[in-house]
């Protein structure tokens, strides 16, 4: 199974990372978000919370506590937003990216706010529990296998001339290998959507139409959310969705017709 869905990056910006008791001490991560999400949905007006279908965020040193539904809850989304953490090292951020990324591309999702959280500044002290002393650096790799620190793992890649090009194709491979993962996912297209929304307006339960249709809980009440329809005034019918696609639309073409005002400006004065 291939998906088509295609993929795109709305706004990007880089979060302060801090030093350990550095400048951020006193500022949680979850503050950092949320200035962050602030700021994007600020720039990006046509951009609404309640179209966000998860927060994906990538951490390391703030694990505890799930910080991306912490993350989220203090940037102001709904308690019915999935979020989750992922660690996987230096590389957290960009597999969240991923993530977002295959479930966007699986229909599963349309709208994402992933990448990566972290304040260095506010890092656990973990306590060895036979030294009794603080753990500096956690194993990477079990008996019997070497566990070496990523610094000298670099000199050592500087010194035997690892190809950079090789590292570039093992990545691709194994990011090629994830996506093959995740083509098991089932892909539902509107008409499907669309369909068990009228089924659950003609009495059928959730639960039913969970169990019948093979679907979760999360994804039919987002559904129903969305193809529910509505009666404007001129009696007009829409739904939830149209209705948020049409918002949209508005909002860019608004924009863009401030642009070509500003644009109009600077010609008007280039021309004198």
């Amino acid at each position: 199974m291939t998906f088509n869905n295609s993929v795109g990056i709305i706004a990007a910006n880089r979060l302060p990372i801090g030093k350990i008791n550095g400048f951020y001490k006193n500022i949680s991560p979850e503050s950092l978000y949320q200035n962050l999400i602030e700021q994007q949905f600020k720039k990006n007006s046509f951009l609404k919370k309640s179209e966000i279908d998860y927060v994906i965020l990538g951490n390391v040193t703030n694990q505890g506590g799930n910080l991306a539904r912490r993350c989220a809850l203090k940037a102001g989304f709904s308690t019915e937003v999935p979020a989750f953490t992922i660690d996987h090292q230096c590389g957290s951020g960009l597999t969240a990216l991923i993530t977002a990324a295959n479930y966007i591309q699986s229909g599963e999702a349309s709208i994402i706010c992933t990448g990566g959280v972290e304040n260095t500044s506010q890092s656990n002290i973990t306590i060895d529990a036979k030294s009794q002393l603080p753990i500096k650096r956690f194993k990477m790799a079990p008996e019997p296998y070497e566990d070496l620190d990523m610094g000298i793992i670099a000199d050592w890649s500087y010194t035997i001339k690892v190809d950079r090009k090789l590292c570039v194709i093992i990545c691709l491979l194994r990011h090629k290998n994830e996506r093959t993962f995740m083509s098991g996912f089932k892909r539902y297209d509107e008409d499907f959507k669309q369909s068990l929304v009228n089924l659950y307006q003609t009495g059928k339960t959730q639960t039913e139409l969970c169990k019948d249709y093979g679907v979760s809980s999360s994804a039919l009440a987002k559904w129903i959310k969305q193809y529910s329809q509505v009666r404007l005034e001129d009696n007009t019918v829409l739904t939830a969705k149209q209705i948020q696609e049409l918002q949209k639309r508005n909002a860019q073409l608004e924009e863009e017709n401030l642009i070509l005002k500003k644009a109009s400006a600077i010609f008007m004065q280039n021309s004198k």
